[in-house]
């Protein structure tokens, strides 16, 4: 039987959140504090919250933005994706954005901009370096990191490296589902702020598409049409399927060490 578009791209429809937040809390709990919380702006989740390893080796950072289709999540729920990355010697910078609906989705999008363009400029005082940058997110955080990606070269020092799991990269049928009673998508919305829509390419020098294998087959055709994408701009990608992994367990996956997609992230910076 086919799904319901609801099944198809409202993720808590079809998979359980409860058993991944008992998951983050655990991996949450092996990260230390953030060494620095910047703000980026006077709204009230308008954070960028820092977290440095131990010993540096190679002064990366993963700049990441959560999920929670743009109406719930925060950054310091988030601080379970970093453990991987500061054991492998890479600062993570977590950014937190206002809500629908609150605010709009074109105005989260430009958050997303103000905290990349804090974190750049504040490289130097702490000896990161902005050509080894991983962009990252899950879910709406990666549409969000993707709507960055193309700003294209104007925004970005060098070409970044991204990782972009279980992405929600074209908002029609976003609009077409209960969601939208918060998110207020509207048909002038989704060229401008469909990932998948947009002319402009994905601007990075390697790219990691992930995506649960069992999520819907539509919302995996998302992922794998912006992975083609990507190869037709003529970006180094892979696509990744993770098998037995949901929407939420994948995202889950981004903050466990020994898992696929933890490593793949991590092996974007080999010879960058």
């Amino acid at each position: 039987m086919p799904l319901s578009l609801e099944e198809a791209f409202n993720p808590a429809t079809v998979a359980d959140l409860g058993p991944e937040l008992l998951r983050r809390e655990a991996l949450a709990l092996a990260v230390p504090p953030p060494a620095v919380r910047w703000r980026y702006g006077e709204g009230p989740r308008q954070t960028l919250d820092l977290y440095q390893p131990t010993i540096s080796r190679n002064r990366a950072v993963l700049l990441y933005f959560h999920g929670g289709y743009w109406h719930s999540g925060d950054a310091a729920a988030s601080r379970f994706v970093a453990g991987p990355y500061l054991a492998a010697g890479i600062a993570v910078a977590i950014a937190g954005y206002d809500l629908c609906p609150g605010v709009s989705l074109a105005m989260i999008v430009g958050e997303a901009r103000a905290a990349r363009n804090l974190l750049l400029s504040r490289a130097a005082e702490l000896d990161l370096d902005p050509g080894r940058m991983i962009v990252s997110g899950s879910s709406a955080g990666a549409h969000l990191s993707a709507m960055l990606l193309q700003d294209g070269p104007a925004a970005w020092p060098t070409p970044p490296l991204a990782s972009l799991v279980t992405g929600v990269f074209d908002l029609d049928p976003i609009m077409r589902i209960s969601i939208n009673a918060i998110l207020h998508l509207v048909e002038e919305d989704i060229e401008p702020l469909s990932p998948l829509r947009r002319r402009a390419p994905l601007y990075c020098r390697k790219l990691l598409i992930a995506v649960g294998g069992d999520e819907p087959a539509p919302w995996q055709a998302m992922s794998a049409s912006v992975a083609e994408k990507a190869r037709s701009d003529g970006v180094q990608t892979e696509y990744l399927v993770c098998p037995g992994e949901n929407h939420f367990s994948v995202t889950t996956a981004l903050g466990i060490e020994s898992h696929a997609l933890a490593q793949r992230t991590i092996a974007l910076l080999a010879q960058s």
